[in-house]
């Protein structure tokens, strides 16, 4: 866990992973939309993007885990965020995701951390920009639980 106290205005944040049927597959069904631009190969290659693309919210997620990855149980929230959606991403494709902090707010209510401002970019392998984004998460100091010593006797 990172506490905010270490984090720096002008950090980055990365990390890649590559969209496989079986997300695309998961999100269908846990966000009820089975839509054909994501799960009908047929519909989709004759669509607008000529084929099978991931849901926004997906997209969201993958890039939402690089924070979380990164800074980990001190978040105490996800404030907002905004999103701008510049292309499709394909099943197959790596998304590489890189945050930047852009703003600090001491905020003592959140366990002596604060507010952390981030601007986003989630690129393809060819490096095109698939979203924009910006994100704001309240982080404390401490993580509220730690697993250290569970199962000691």
């Amino acid at each position: 866990a990172r506490p905010y106290s270490t984090i720096a205005k002008g950090e980055r944040f990365t990390g890649a992973l590559t969209v496989t049927e079986t997300h695309v597959v998961l999100a269908a069904g846990i966000f009820n939309d089975p839509g054909p631009n994501h799960v009908n190969a047929l519909q989709a290659e004759r669509g607008r993007f000529g084929a099978r693309i991931a849901h926004g919210p997906l997209i969201l997620g993958i890039a939402d885990g690089v924070l979380g990855n990164a800074i980990g149980a001190t978040i105490v929230a996800l404030l907002d965020q905004t999103a701008r959606f510049r292309r499709p991403a394909f099943l197959g494709d790596t998304l590489v995701t890189e945050w930047t902090v852009t703003e600090l707010t001491d905020k003592p209510a959140f366990g002596g951390g604060g507010i952390v401002g981030f601007d986003g970019r989630v690129r393809n392998q060819d490096g095109g920009v698939l979203v924009e984004l910006e994100t704001h998460l309240a982080v404390g100091e401490e993580a509220p639980w730690s697993p250290e010593g569970v199962g000691d006797t």
